[in-house]
Formats: structure tokens, C-alpha cells, sequence
């Protein structure tokens, strides 16, 4: 037998409060809101709304201030409301009529707690489960004294208070720090975020590449590695070329157009991400995942099939592995990813992007 609190008692609901209040037509009481399970928020006891009763034609259950309202239909929902005014609400509510014996916000509480909604959510089974008050009626608690009841409340409100605005806290931390980053990268980008390489060099005495040279030499190493992979595979297939012709066949990546753009630091230009790419073909393409073309081929183990769950800001992460097989993967291949490969998402959460690492 378990130890009490002094004062304290075992007791079941049923025992506590009974549904008691009266239906009632709306038409009869048409000055009077209406709460229907949809008005109620799920978990949290907020009230969303009302409508007027007068809108409506099958009885309802009159309800006073201070009354419990609880939701019988699909408990897992933990709809559960203490009334501040008189009005009529659906039927798919329990009303638990003011006692002065309970605390109304304490039962409100109670209902609203885990422990009773795990029991009232396994009572019935079904897409639409219902429970009664017959059956939740006899689940077990522990009766506080009436005035440690109110003490009781009075606490649950200052932690939620807290909580509230620890929440509150954390969410302005979360939108600043989104700010802070943002404002991080916008400075990297723009050469305000460490000292130029022209600022350093004069400083140090030496000489250095400026971005435009930069930007020339990866062009003819990209032009060059094109030239390269083309006479390899015309080689392979038994085709050598017999003049420089061929070389005509190489397209120039787009540069970009720079008349409206800002002035940019010393020693920096603007360049296309096509220059900056690859001369592959496959260099900048979209995947297969933006539809559920492979759900079907996903299995538990495999080859990773990397989808935007993949992709967070700045980082990889393995939230979701989805896995095909090594038959998949080569009907797939020219879509694969690459150590190092830059993965931007397309879809959902558009311009999230990382580094493709390597060793998966």
C-alpha cells in the first residue's frame, strides 16, 4: 500500500464530478456562443474561437464559467477546455460542471495530463474512437485537500509562465541568430568579413593573384580538362581525331551579366557558377528525388539516396537514409554525388546547401 501525502486520498473520477449539465436547443439560447471540438486546440487547453449558436439546429450541452469541458471523441487529441463564460457546445464534450469541492482548473489540469490521456486513448480502438464517462470514470488518482488544490494550480501557472517566456526567449534567440548568420555570410561575400588579399599583400610586401587572373586560369584548366577527357573518349571508341577541329565543339561557360551589379572589393570579380563548375555534362543537374519516383525502391540497406532531409544549412546531416540497391544506383549513376560536390536544394526548403563529404 502506497504512502499518502498528509491529507491526501485515493479516490476515482467518477467519485469527483459527474456530466450533469442539461442539453439545450439553440434556438433557445441564441445569444449564446457555441464551442465545437474544431474551437478547442489540441494539447494546450486554448481556446481558438466560437460561432454563434443561433447558427445551429441540433442540441448542444449547456455549460457554465467555471465548468470542465473534455473531449470524448479521439482522446489522443487532449482536448480538453476550462470555460470562462456560459455557452453551448457539441455533444462530442464531456461537461464537468463546477464543484466546490474541486478545483475546476485543477481537474482541467488533470485531464489535460499525460498519464490520464494514455489511459482514455487505449480505452477504444477505430479511426473515430469515443470514449464515456462510464469508462473514464473509473480511472484511479489522488485527491488533494481543497485549498493545497489551488496551491497546486497557482505553481502549474508560475512554471508555465516561465515556460512561456523561456519559449518566447528562444525563439528571438533562434530568429537572431538566423539574422547573425545571415548577416555573416553577407559580409564574407561582400569582403568585409576578414582583410582582402590586396590589403595583405600590400601590407606584407608581396605580390598575389587577383580574383580576375584566378578566374582565367580556371577557365583554361577547364577548357584543357574538357580537351582532355574528349580525345580520351574518342580514342576509347576507336575515332582519334585528325585535326583540331573537335576543339570548336567546346562551349564557353555563361558569364555574368554585370551592369547592374555593386562595386566589388579590390582584387575580387564577379564570376558565373557555370565557369566555376566542371565541363562535365552532369556538372550542375537537378536529381531524381523531387517526386516519389523511388520511394518504392528505398530499402534498409544499400547505397545512400540523398534527399533535402540530407541538406541543412552549411551541413550534411544522415536525418533520413534512405537506402537503394547497387542494380538502382547504376541506372541512376550519372546522378550521383561526389566527395565535395555542392548540394543545394530545389524543393521544400529551397537554398539550403552543403558539402557532399566524403567516406559514405
Amino acid at each position: 500500500m502506497r504512502k499518502l501525502p498528509k491529507g491526501w486520498a485515493e479516490a476515482t473520477l467518477a467519485q469527483l464530478v459527474s456530466p450533469d449539465r442539461p442539453r439545450e436547443l439553440p434556438r433557445d439560447l441564441p445569444h449564446l456562443p457555441f464551442v465545437g471540438m474544431e474551437h478547442v486546440e489540441a494539447h494546450s487547453m486554448r481556446l481558438l474561437g466560437t460561432v454563434p449558436a443561433s447558427g445551429l439546429k441540433s442540441s448542444a450541452v449547456h455549460f457554465q464559467a467555471g465548468d470542465v469541458l473534455y473531449g470524448r471523441l479521439r482522446p489522443y487529441l487532449n482536448k480538453v477546455l476550462l470555460a470562462r463564460f456560459e455557452g453551448l457546445c457539441s455533444a462530442e464534450f464531456i461537461v464537468f460542471g463546477k464543484r466546490a469541492e474541486v478545483s475546476s482548473e485543477w481537474l482541467a489540469y488533470f485531464l489535460n495530463s499525460s498519464a490520464f490521456v494514455s489511459f482514455s486513448s487505449h480505452l477504444n480502438a477505430g479511426d473515430r474512437p469515443r470514449v464515456d464517462f462510464d469508462q473514464i470514470g473509473t480511472y484511479e488518482l489522488l485527491l488533494a485537500p481543497r485549498p493545497e488544490q489551488d496551491r497546486i494550480v497557482a505553481e502549474i501557472e508560475k512554471q508555465f509562465t516561465r515556460l512561456d517566456a523561456a519559449t518566447a526567449a528562444l525563439k528571438r534567440v533562434q530568429a537572431n541568430l538566423k539574422r547573425y548568420r545571415a548577416s555573416v555570410l553577407k559580409a564574407a561575400c561582400e569582403g568585409r568579413l576578414v582583410p582582402t588579399e590586396a590589403e595583405l599583400a600590400r601590407k606584407e610586401g608581396r605580390a598575389y593573384e587577383p580574383a580576375d587572373k584566378l578566374l582565367q586560369r580556371i577557365l583554361r584548366e577547364r577548357r584543357a580538362r574538357w580537351e582532355a577527357d574528349t580525345l580520351a573518349k574518342m580514342q576509347a571508341s576507336g575515332k582519334p581525331p585528325k585535326d583540331d577541329h573537335w576543339k570548336q565543339k567546346y562551349k564557353e561557360p555563361s558569364a555574368p551579366d554585370t551592369t547592374n551589379l555593386p562595386l566589388l572589393p579590390e582584387g575580387w570579380c564577379w564570376a558565373s557558377i557555370e565557369e566555376l563548375a566542371s565541363p562535365e555534362p552532369r556538372s550542375i543537374q537537378s536529381g531524381p528525388f523531387g517526386s516519389n519516383l523511388l520511394h518504392s525502391e528505398f530499402h534498409e540497406t544499400g547505397i545512400l539516396a540523398v534527399g533535402i532531409d540530407n541538406v541543412f544549412d552549411g551541413k550534411f546531416s544522415f536525418g533520413s537514409q534512405n537506402r537503394i540497391s547497387p542494380a538502382k544506383y547504376r541506372e541512376l549513376a550519372k546522378y550521383s554525388a561526389r566527395p565535395q560536390d555542392v548540394l543545394i536544394t530545389v524543393m521544400a526548403t529551397v537554398g539550403r546547401c552543403c558539402v557532399f563529404p566524403p567516406g559514405l
